[in-house]
């Protein structure tokens, strides 16, 4: 269960990166909620991709770092043993958060499916900010 969550995680990440480097647009641009939602998800793939370990895990809810944590003792030390996608589908995971469908409701969104996740990447906002819960 816990690899199954810290994959879905890091394909999110990616995700994230992607559509965070895909978006233009002029300073009268102001971004969505669901952009955020975006910009989130590629930030947190981002960071897996790049094997940024603490920097990933500073874009999760603590409830999942706690998940993480139960397995291997910390979230970094999970991510780095493997409690993560492949690199080939983080980058696939990040490819499709551009044109990936955001659903948000309240202080929730689910995001995706994404890659080869069989379910949405959901995201919680905390402190106004959004993060990755799985």
């Amino acid at each position: 269960m816990a690899n199954r969550r810290a994959r879905s995680l890091l394909a999110a990440g990616l995700a994230a990166l992607v559509a965070q480097a895909a978006c233009g647009g002029g300073d009268d641009d102001r971004p969505t909620p669901a952009d955020r939602v975006r910009d989130a998800t590629s930030a947190y793939l981002g960071a897996l991709q790049q094997r940024r370990w603490a920097r990933a895990c500073g874009l999760i809810t603590s409830g999942a770092r706690r998940e993480l944590e139960a397995a291997r003792g910390s979230c970094a030390v999970a991510l780095r043993g493997g409690a993560t996608l492949p690199s080939e589908q983080l980058a696939s995971a990040g490819r499709e958060v551009a044109g990936a469908t955001v659903r948000i409701r309240g202080r929730t969104a689910a995001i995706g499916p994404l890659a080869d996740l069989p379910q949405p990447l959901r995201l919680e906002r905390v402190g106004g900010r959004w993060l990755i819960n799985g």
